[in-house]
């Protein structure tokens, strides 16, 4: 059965809704309670993985932890990088088997020893989750390991937690696909016999659900409790699917011809054709055509949409068949209701609210994690320049150990 959230995409307007703009941000009021959309867009590279440097960086305890294409550093008085070369060869993960044919292939220069890239990230207290992965030399990913720091010690170890089955769809240097639920960890990817839904426990416990066949991509919404999986097809349109993690069953909702270009939530996909931008109700099928230059924002009383995107001078509310609800042209009026209170977090869709504006609390922005998840990512966005606070034992000088121990299986 498709989340009844994605059902619920037409709101019913008992009282007139408005729309009005002043100083970047729309105020959007109406039955379902007044809230406020900022236009600006979080500065890339504010959180913690920086796309554009390939970098992810956060510090807790007073202990900075880096990963780019140096590998693997924590930095408290003095950095120390690791390559991870262990990691593959541990047996925990390998068997002496697969360690063969894995020394056979780095022989030949078709496989490297060192990490390649973070798929995925969790801070669960003061533990730091990574999704660590491996690419061979034509950049295909071969292998991807759950690790853990303990980041309140005063000198952590990266701990080897375990592999999950299926590789994820991380991308590039930094990426964040990986996400936590009721003490588990999730990731979406493509196995052996197709696209499964994986869960690893702390302690490494696996566990799968087979979904069906193979996928382009796939990727959790914001909510956690729901994916979406994007399939090519040989005739030129892209299948988008569906699931619930706690009811694992793949749904078809939407076919279209084009690029997708954005999932939104609760249930639309932005896509570019050859006619332009446009965007499907996945549940309904409505289509409707969009500005090219355009953005936007799902609230509590229906689908804002304003263009162009950076300097707004039109904008409208539309319901989830994209009827309109209400339109704003121009006129520039306080963006700040009298006696609105905080924006309304009822209503049958999810009311985010953008970066710049009073918003909820949710674990990340971007395609962001809200509070469904049990444990909430919460990095400093500023370096301390104060001293860890973390005693030390005596005079005794510790250094960060960051190397996994582990050696060969001798597995048979």
């Amino acid at each position: 059965m498709i989340p009844v959230f994605l059902a619920a995409t037409v709101s019913v307007q008992s009282s007139p809704a408005k729309v009005t703009f002043q100083d970047g941000a729309f105020l959007v009021s109406g039955a379902l309670g007044s809230e406020i959309v900022a236009i600006q867009r979080p500065a890339e590279g504010s959180g913690p993985v920086d796309r554009k440097l390939g970098r992810f960086r956060t510090t807790v305890s007073g202990k900075t932890v880096t990963f780019d294409s140096k590998g693997l550093t924590v930095t408290q008085k003095k950095a120390v990088t690791s390559r991870l070369k262990a990691v593959p060869t541990s047996g925990k993960v390998a068997t002496k088997e697969s360690n063969a044919e894995l020394m056979r292939l780095v022989a030949e220069g078709k496989r490297r020893l060192e990490v390649s890239a973070l798929s995925g990230w969790e801070l669960v207290g003061t533990d730091l989750y990574l999704l660590l992965r491996w690419d061979d030399v034509q950049k295909k990913p071969w292998f991807e390991a759950l690790m853990v720091m303990d980041l309140s010690k005063p000198a952590p170890e990266a701990r080897l937690v375990g592999k999950f089955s299926c590789l994820s769809f991380g991308q590039g240097p930094v990426d964040d696909v990986l996400v936590s639920k009721e003490g588990h960890f999730l990731i979406v990817g493509n196995g052996s016999d197709g696209l499964v839904l994986s869960r690893l426990s702390k302690d490494g416990a696996l566990h799968d659900d087979k979904l069906g066949g193979a996928v382009s991509k796939a990727r959790f919404l914001p909510d956690v409790r729901t994916a979406w999986a994007l399939t090519s097809t040989p005739y030129g349109t892209n299948v988008v699917s569906f699931f619930d993690t706690d009811n694992p069953v793949l749904h078809t909702v939407s076919e279209f011809r084009g690029k997708m270009k954005n999932i939104l939530e609760p249930a639309y996909a932005v896509f570019e054709s050859g006619t332009g931008l446009s965007m499907v109700n996945m549940v309904s099928g409505a289509v409707r055509s969009m500005p090219k230059d355009s953005d936007q924002q799902q609230t509590a009383n229906g689908l804002l949409v304003w263009s162009p995107a950076s300097k707004p001078t039109h904008a409208e509310l539309l319901d989830g068949s994209f009827r309109k609800l209400t339109e704003w042209n121009g006129t520039t009026e306080p963006a700040v209701a009298p006696n609105a209170g905080a924006p309304s977090k009822s209503g049958p869709a999810s009311a985010t609210v953008r970066a710049g504006a009073p918003k909820p609390p949710t674990p990340k922005a971007g395609v962001t994690k809200p509070a469904a998840k049990s444990s909430t990512k919460k990095p400093p966005t500023k370096q301390p320049s104060a001293k860890p606070a973390v005693k030390k034992p005596g005079k005794v000088k510790t250094r960060p150990k960051i190397e996994v121990r582990s050696h060969p299986s001798g597995r048979g």
